[in-house]
């Protein structure tokens, strides 16, 4: 997978904390897709959102699996962090404030990617 261009990763629904059936049987994201997540305190958005950075494989409390290019993640690809075609920033940004975006982006980035500049360039652009 790691020689495999990241083309899509897809989210496979599971239940909500009544257990429910949530209302999606399938979210797919590619590069470049914008995805807003709201909802009230307690709805889910933070479990969804965990699910998507661990590589969820019906293994969390949701029920929901991930998928890249339409199929499981390897095993090596949900342990190594630098494997992981995704990456999770989150809204806290208290200890960084008064950062630029693109330092911001830089400390999040460098650990997965050699070329920190193209990449900053082409996510600000």
């Amino acid at each position: 997978m790691q020689s495999e261009q990241f083309r899509e990763l897809a989210i496979l629904s599971g239940t909500n904390r009544d257990g429910t059936c949530e209302g999606f049987s399938r979210i797919t994201l590619r590069p470049g897709d914008t995805l807003s997540i709201v909802g009230s305190t307690g709805s889910g958005k933070s479990a969804f959102i965990n699910d998507i950075e661990v590589l969820a494989q019906g293994d969390t409390i949701t029920g929901r699996s991930i998928l890249i290019n339409g199929i499981p993640p390897s095993d090596d690809m949900v342990r190594d962090p630098p494997k992981k075609p995704i990456a999770l920033i989150t809204q806290n940004t208290r200890a960084i404030s008064d950062l630029t975006v693109s330092r911001f982006l830089s400390l999040h980035i460098t650990p997965r990617d050699k070329d920190t500049t193209e990449t900053i360039r082409t996510t600000i652009a």
